[in-house]
Order: structure tokens, then sequence, then C-alpha cells
């Protein structure tokens, strides 16, 4: 005759476990579709010289920060907020351009809807950039 003994706190760490398992495989699920639509994105992040250089808040309804967004034509973003700098990459999808920043090592997606006219980009909370003056 076999005899299981658990505690309670076993059955927490199972839990905890299958719950990074899923977490991780969401993670990574998420990461492999950004990549793939960067991949796939990286010939359109060339092609959308309008997009390339810094862009500037110029809208700010919740009053959050004011940062600016400076876009690569390889793909890359630099984002320069006063709690530091954040780095990812983009894709442009259509009028919807895609990004995965990096925040505390932690990847973050994020996405701006692009205006007709290609003068703003507008983010989900209401908030307009426009390219920098030079």
């Amino acid at each position: 005759m076999l005899i299981i003994r658990y505690h309670s706190a076993s059955i927490m760490n199972i839990k905890l476990t299958k719950t990074m398992i899923y977490k991780t495989i969401g993670l990574v699920c998420v990461l492999s579709l950004l990549l793939l639509s960067a991949c796939s994105g990286a010939n359109n992040a060339a092609e959308a010289s309008w997009l390339h250089g810094t862009w500037e808040v110029t809208h700010n309804p919740k009053n959050d920060d004011d940062d600016d967004i400076e876009f690569l034509p390889d793909g890359k973003v630099f984002i320069k907020t006063k709690q530091g700098d954040l780095e990812g990459y983009y894709a442009l999808e259509g009028r919807l351009l895609r990004m995965l920043v990096t925040v505390n090592s932690r990847p973050i997606p994020t996405e701006f809807r692009v205006s007709e006219n290609k003068d703003k980009l507008i983010f989900e909370n209401g908030a307009e950039y426009s390219p920098k003056a030079p």
C-alpha cells in the first residue's frame, strides 16, 4: 500500500508552479507573435521613413509624463522618460503601430493608432504624439 502525504504548502507550490508555467507560455506566445511581426515588419519599418526620428507628446489629456519616442529605421525604438530610458522594437501593420518595450526586465506590448495623414500617433489613453521639430 502506497501512502501519499502532502502538505498544503506543497499544493500551493504546485499551483504557483502551474501559474508560472502558464504565464511563461503566454509570454513566449506574445513574444513570438511580436518577433514574427517585427521580422515581417523589418522591411516596413525601413520603408516607413515618415516615422523615423523623434516624436513628442502634443496632447496629454491624462497629464501623464511627457516623454519622447525615437524610431530608428532598423525597427528599434527608444523612449525617453523622466524615470529613465526604455528600449524595444516596433512594427507597423497598416495604421497600427505595435511596440514591445522592456520595462524592469519585462516585455510590455504597446499599441498606437496612426492618424490618416501620418502626422500623429494616438495612444489608448488619448495622448497624441507628433514629430519633434529639429
